[in-house]
């Protein structure tokens, strides 16, 4: 049975062509259920590499995807980063950054599956 497919990435610069402050790239299947079968969030800006949001992960596996779960899976993943302050923004609003840009990556993803 084929499985349905979504996929997003979202980023947060302070002008158009700058790096990102923060980042977030979501890949999921979803079952026929809707429910997230297979899921992998990365996070650039959470650490001097790109990382996995492991914890994000665990918490929408095997769920339906709602702006709750959504949210709280983003808080997560906001909190397991180690982000650095800088001359943009401290460590806090860091952090807030990825919170944002990790939600809507995982709802941007949700609303991109298409039914088999």
């Amino acid at each position: 049975m084929r499985k349905s497919h979504g996929h997003a990435f979202v980023e947060h610069t302070r002008r158009n062509g700058d790096f990102a402050l923060a980042g977030a790239g979501v890949v999921l299947d979803l079952n026929s259920d809707r429910r997230c079968s297979r899921i992998s969030v990365a996070l650039l800006g959470a650490a001097p590499t790109p990382v996995r949001a492991t914890d994000a992960e665990d918490c929408l596996l095997g769920a339906v995807i709602t702006e709750e779960r959504a949210a709280r899976a983003a808080k997560m993943a906001a909190e397991a980063g180690s982000p650095s302050g800088d001359l943009h923004g401290s460590v806090a609003y860091h952090r807030s950054l990825l919170e944002v840009v990790v939600r809507r990556a995982i709802l941007a993803a949700n609303l991109r599956v298409q039914e088999p």
